[in-house]
């Protein structure tokens, strides 16, 4: 899940233009506080953006329940035959 979200975030959030790609509403909150230039904000303890981008889908696996992250992986894979249910997705 790790690799597949990190990939998602270097592919969509920064390729697209102020980050607005496909990716869920809190994960894209995660990076924008993980790369905001402000020290009170952003992440200090890491040198690259690439170090706070990690960071930040860590915090966001660690925000979802087991099921969400089995389901999320699920998806990402392409394994699925349907949607995800419910809207915490995209919340």
């Amino acid at each position: 899940l790790f690799r597949d979200l990190s990939s998602w975030v270097r592919d969509e959030y920064l390729a697209s233009e102020e980050g607005r790609g496909n990716l869920p509403a809190r994960l894209r909150e995660y990076v924008q506080i993980a790369l905001h230039p402000d020290p009170a904000v952003g992440c200090l303890n890491y040198r690259t953006d690439e170090q706070k981008l990690r960071r930040a889908v860590i915090d966001y696996i660690c925000s979802l329940t087991e099921r969400q992250a089995i389901q999320l992986t699920t998806q990402l894979r392409g394994m699925g035959s349907r949607p995800l249910p419910g809207n915490w997705f995209y919340a």
